[in-house]
């Protein structure tokens, strides 16, 4: 029942003033949402199972043990927990602390690979969906970063914001530019690496040294590409708009 209760808090369906009601919480203290996330996906469905039940039970027995009142609660493969009366003008290094345990812990007694998402404080219960979406997105960006455990949305906004950007580039090809994607076709068709190279470029802000020492070519190398590649596309690397949406399209394409 309670974990029903929390899954439903967490998507925004249910009311904040019932769920206090039920469990006996004050709907009125601040709160804070901690994702977590196993990265070994690669098992047949029962383990997969066994591993989500380990994760769900050492995050409830870790996060009550922090604080009364904690709520943990599953929706689909990861495991949140609803932390109350945490400080709303950061997020508290205890449960950083606490986030790091549970991971070491269950690396320790199951070879699990776990992540987790720290979303930002909000003042009542009934804003938990946002801190929730804060940590779903800190999540997503980990999963870019295997060699992080743990972050919280401050430490990965540039990367959420840049995440979110692309999802959307993603989700409406009519936004993209047709110049780019011919870039991209091109050397699909004849074997080049002039969108690699080019966004090799960007990374760098321009900088042909390192960019080129990045793709172990020469400068001069890395400078034809750029050339071939403006006069492919028809795109000016000298407009900042420009040089910007073509720089996102070419993080999708690599990303896709």
């Amino acid at each position: 029942m309670g974990g029903q209760v929390v899954a439903r808090l967490l998507g925004g369906t249910a009311s904040a003033d019932l769920v206090a009601g039920q469990l006996r919480l004050d709907a009125s203290v601040a709160v804070a949402v901690a994702a977590f996330a196993a990265r070994d996906t690669q098992h047949d469905r029962p383990t997969l199972e066994l591993h989500r039940v380990e994760l769900a039970t050492t995050v409830s027995v870790h996060m009550t043990s922090f604080r009364h009142g904690a709520l943990v609660g599953t929706v689909g493969t990861r495991v949140y927990a609803v932390l109350p009366e945490v400080r709303t003008d950061r997020t508290e290094p205890g449960l950083l602390t606490l986030a790091r345990d549970v991971v070491a812990v269950l690396r320790r007694r199951s070879g699990l690979t776990v992540q987790v998402g720290v979303g930002a404080p909000v003042p009542s219960l009934a804003e938990v969906p946002a801190s929730r979406a804060d940590a779903d997105r800190v999540l997503d960006a980990l999963a870019r970063t295997p060699e992080t455990d743990v972050a919280t949305i401050t430490d990965r906004r540039a990367d959420v914001l840049l995440g979110e950007t692309l999802k959307l580039l993603e989700e409406h090809p009519d936004l993209r530019d047709p110049a780019v994607t011919a870039l991209v076709e091109h050397d699909a068709a004849q074997g080049t690496e002039l969108a690699r190279s080019l966004l090799a470029y960007l990374d760098a802000m321009g900088d042909v040294r390192s960019a080129a020492a990045g793709l172990h070519i020469h400068p001069n190398t890395l400078r034809h590409r750029v050339r071939r590649a403006a006069e492919i596309s028809g795109l000016s690397l000298a407009d900042p708009r420009e040089r910007l949406c073509c720089h996102l399209q070419l993080l999708l394409a690599t990303r896709s």
